[in-house]
Protein backbone atom coordinates (compact mmCIF):
# COMPACT_ATOMS: atom_id res chain seq x y z
CA UNK A 1 0.00 0.00 0.00
CA UNK A 2 2.74 1.85 0.83
CA UNK A 3 3.70 2.06 -3.16
CA UNK A 4 0.42 3.20 -4.41
CA UNK A 5 0.35 5.88 -1.82
CA UNK A 6 3.12 7.26 -2.74
CA UNK A 7 2.86 6.98 -6.18
CA UNK A 8 -0.76 8.89 -6.13
CA UNK A 9 1.33 11.71 -3.66
CA UNK A 10 4.01 12.22 -6.45
CA UNK A 11 1.02 12.74 -9.42
CA UNK A 12 -0.88 14.77 -6.92
CA UNK A 13 -3.85 12.40 -6.76
CA UNK A 14 -3.98 13.31 -2.88
CA UNK A 15 -7.68 12.59 -2.36
CA UNK A 16 -6.81 9.00 -3.70
CA UNK A 17 -3.92 9.25 -1.59
CA UNK A 18 -5.80 10.14 1.61
CA UNK A 19 -8.17 7.20 0.90
CA UNK A 20 -5.17 4.55 0.73
CA UNK A 21 -3.89 6.08 4.15
CA UNK A 22 -7.35 5.93 5.70
CA UNK A 23 -7.48 2.10 4.69
CA UNK A 24 -4.47 1.41 5.35
CA UNK A 25 -5.26 2.79 9.47
CA UNK A 26 -8.62 0.82 9.14
CA UNK A 27 -6.74 -2.70 7.90
CA UNK A 28 -4.49 -2.49 10.09
CA UNK A 29 -5.05 -0.51 13.26
CA UNK A 30 -4.70 -3.52 15.92
CA UNK A 31 -1.46 -4.85 14.36
CA UNK A 32 1.56 -5.21 17.18
CA UNK A 33 4.24 -4.04 14.89
CA UNK A 34 3.99 -0.54 14.71
CA UNK A 35 7.16 0.75 13.33
CA UNK A 36 5.65 -0.76 9.83
CA UNK A 37 3.31 2.18 9.98
CA UNK A 38 6.82 4.65 9.69
CA UNK A 39 6.90 4.81 5.99
CA UNK A 40 3.28 5.43 5.75
CA UNK A 41 3.27 8.16 7.81
CA UNK A 42 6.20 9.83 6.32
CA UNK A 43 4.25 9.75 2.86
CA UNK A 44 0.95 10.67 4.11
CA UNK A 45 2.95 13.94 5.98
CA UNK A 46 4.38 14.82 2.62
CA UNK A 47 1.38 14.30 1.30
CA UNK A 48 -0.41 16.67 3.83
CA UNK A 49 1.64 19.38 3.06
CA UNK A 50 2.02 19.21 -0.81
CA UNK A 51 -1.89 19.00 -0.83
CA UNK A 52 -1.90 22.22 1.47
CA UNK A 53 -3.85 19.87 3.98
CA UNK A 54 -1.99 21.11 7.28
CA UNK A 55 -5.02 20.15 9.74
CA UNK A 56 -5.32 17.35 8.05
CA UNK A 57 -1.49 16.08 8.72
CA UNK A 58 -1.87 17.71 12.23
CA UNK A 59 -4.99 15.13 12.88
CA UNK A 60 -2.46 12.32 11.92
CA UNK A 61 0.41 13.65 13.28
CA UNK A 62 -1.32 14.09 16.74
CA UNK A 63 -2.97 10.36 16.07
CA UNK A 64 1.17 8.98 15.48
CA UNK A 65 2.94 10.88 18.63
CA UNK A 66 0.28 9.31 20.99
CA UNK A 67 0.84 5.84 20.61
CA UNK A 68 -0.54 5.14 17.12
CA UNK A 69 3.58 5.24 15.78
CA UNK A 70 6.67 5.47 17.11
CA UNK A 71 7.65 8.09 15.17
CA UNK A 72 11.30 8.11 13.66
CA UNK A 73 13.42 11.06 12.56
CA UNK A 74 12.22 10.66 8.58
CA UNK A 75 8.65 11.27 10.23
CA UNK A 76 9.52 14.20 12.45
CA UNK A 77 10.93 15.73 9.15
CA UNK A 78 8.34 14.86 7.21
CA UNK A 79 5.82 16.95 9.49
CA UNK A 80 8.26 19.45 9.71
CA UNK A 81 8.37 19.85 6.10
CA UNK A 82 4.39 19.64 6.17
CA UNK A 83 4.03 22.88 8.65
CA UNK A 84 6.69 24.50 6.52
CA UNK A 85 5.07 23.80 2.76
CA UNK A 86 2.10 25.23 4.56
CA UNK A 87 3.52 28.60 5.45
CA UNK A 88 4.08 27.89 9.19
CA UNK A 89 7.69 28.18 9.69
CA UNK A 90 7.83 29.91 12.72
CA UNK A 91 5.73 26.56 14.06
CA UNK A 92 8.23 24.63 12.47
CA UNK A 93 11.37 26.33 14.19
CA UNK A 94 9.27 26.11 17.59
CA UNK A 95 8.14 22.25 17.27
CA UNK A 96 12.32 21.54 16.52
CA UNK A 97 13.49 24.09 19.92
CA UNK A 98 10.76 22.90 22.14
CA UNK A 99 10.63 18.87 21.22
CA UNK A 100 14.17 18.41 21.45
CA UNK A 101 13.84 19.10 25.00
CA UNK A 102 10.85 16.88 25.89
CA UNK A 103 7.90 19.64 25.16
CA UNK A 104 6.52 18.94 21.93
CA UNK A 105 4.07 21.41 22.43
CA UNK A 106 2.57 21.26 18.63
CA UNK A 107 1.86 16.98 19.15
CA UNK A 108 0.80 17.26 22.94
CA UNK A 109 2.98 14.80 23.78
CA UNK A 110 6.63 13.60 24.61
CA UNK A 111 6.76 10.49 22.28
CA UNK A 112 8.90 12.37 20.12
CA UNK A 113 11.58 13.50 22.95
CA UNK A 114 14.22 10.76 21.98
CA UNK A 115 14.42 11.38 17.98
CA UNK A 116 17.73 13.53 17.34
CA UNK A 117 17.48 16.79 15.46
CA UNK A 118 19.64 16.85 12.61
CA UNK A 119 21.13 19.27 10.03
CA UNK A 120 18.34 18.70 7.21
CA UNK A 121 15.31 19.08 9.61
CA UNK A 122 17.05 22.31 11.55
CA UNK A 123 17.42 23.52 7.18
CA UNK A 124 14.01 23.31 6.55
CA UNK A 125 12.84 26.28 8.13
CA UNK A 126 15.49 28.31 7.62
CA UNK A 127 15.02 27.15 3.62
CA UNK A 128 11.02 28.15 3.49
CA UNK A 129 11.78 30.93 5.62
CA UNK A 130 13.01 32.80 2.74
CA UNK A 131 9.96 32.83 1.21
CA UNK A 132 8.30 34.93 4.20
CA UNK A 133 9.03 38.52 5.26
CA UNK A 134 11.68 40.11 7.05
CA UNK A 135 10.15 39.32 10.66
CA UNK A 136 9.27 35.79 10.16
CA UNK A 137 13.12 34.99 8.51
CA UNK A 138 14.41 36.51 11.57
CA UNK A 139 12.30 34.94 14.36
CA UNK A 140 13.21 31.82 12.87
CA UNK A 141 16.89 32.33 12.76
CA UNK A 142 16.53 33.49 16.28
CA UNK A 143 15.17 30.25 17.42
CA UNK A 144 17.58 28.14 15.41
CA UNK A 145 20.17 29.81 16.52
CA UNK A 146 19.49 30.22 20.23
CA UNK A 147 18.65 26.60 20.77
CA UNK A 148 21.10 25.08 18.26
CA UNK A 149 24.70 27.25 18.88
CA UNK A 150 26.68 24.69 17.75
CA UNK A 151 24.90 23.96 14.77
CA UNK A 152 24.19 26.93 13.90
CA UNK A 153 27.92 27.72 12.49
CA UNK A 154 27.27 25.18 10.19
CA UNK A 155 23.90 25.87 8.85
CA UNK A 156 25.35 29.13 8.16
CA UNK A 157 28.27 28.19 6.33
Amino acid sequence: LNAIMDAYNQLGAWPECFTVWQELVDQHAWEPEREAYQPSLSIILDACGYSGQCERGRRIWTWATRGAVPVNRNNLAAWIECLCRSGRVIEAAETLCARDLGADTNAGTTSTAQVAVDRRMLELPLKFARRHEEAVRHRVRDLIRQRYPDEWASLRA
